[in-house]
């Protein structure tokens, strides 16, 4: 798999030693919690990178934001990579998916140590960057889906939701290590229980709706 990206938000007003220094922590991050040490402030991190708590302070002001940072990385390159393949509709959420799961067995144990306490509609509409990065790497595989299913385009948040929901690396991993199924059945498994779910959402929506507009017309 390609090297990930180093860049992060606000990157491209940044000197090459600026975004050197945050890269810095953002790989301490991840290094430290991959041997399951989980630093618990900005000082512990500055520590495991070797430099000094003044000059992390400069580039970071809280633990949060070089997590964020590392997210935004990793989003980052999963959106590069769609934009790069020539795919549509179910086909192109695939090669996506699969990609993504390529991702979560490569940093997993980091994702599942930093992802956030927020809901994706939270995170979605208040415009953080990882999830909005992560929406776009998926938008135009999701809209193709649900006009090959014919589900209503109005559905495009509510999809972005679902997969978010099923595609959680916590669960991707515990089919890899606990069932012992491989990166391409888990990415068709989960393939197919998710369109099912939006045809299934799609059908409590509208069934919701109608029980309210009878009940608002008695």
């Amino acid at each position: 798999m390609k090297r990930l990206a180093r860049g992060v938000e606000g990157s491209s007003a940044s000197s090459p030693r600026v975004e050197m220094r945050r890269a810095q922590l953002v790989d301490a991050m991840a290094s430290t919690l991959r041997r399951g040490v989980v630093p618990t402030t900005l000082v512990d991190l500055a520590k495991f990178a070797e430099m000094s708590t003044a000059t992390a302070y400069r580039y970071y002001q809280s633990l949060d934001e070089v997590a964020q940072a590392y997210l935004v990385r990793v989003m980052t390159e999963l959106r590069d990579f769609d934009a790069s393949r020539p795919e549509t509709g179910r086909e192109l959420l695939r090669v996506v998916s699969r990609h993504w799961v390529g991702m979560v067995l490569e940093h997993g144990p980091v994702l599942v140590q930093i992802r956030s306490r927020r809901g994706f509609f939270d995170r979605l509409h208040g415009k953080v960057t990882s999830t909005v990065r992560g929406h776009e790497a998926r938008k135009r595989a999701l809209c193709g889906v649900l006009a090959e299913e014919n589900l209503p385009a109005s559905m495009q948040d509510d999809a972005a939701m679902l997969y978010n929901t099923m595609f959680d690396p916590r669960d991707i991993l515990d089919l890899v290590n606990l069932r012992g199924l491989g990166a391409d059945h888990v990415t068709d498994v989960l393939i197919e229980a998710f369109v099912g779910a939006l045809k299934g959402w799609n059908l409590g929506i509208r069934t919701a709706e109608s029980a309210t507009t009878k009940s608002a017309a008695k």
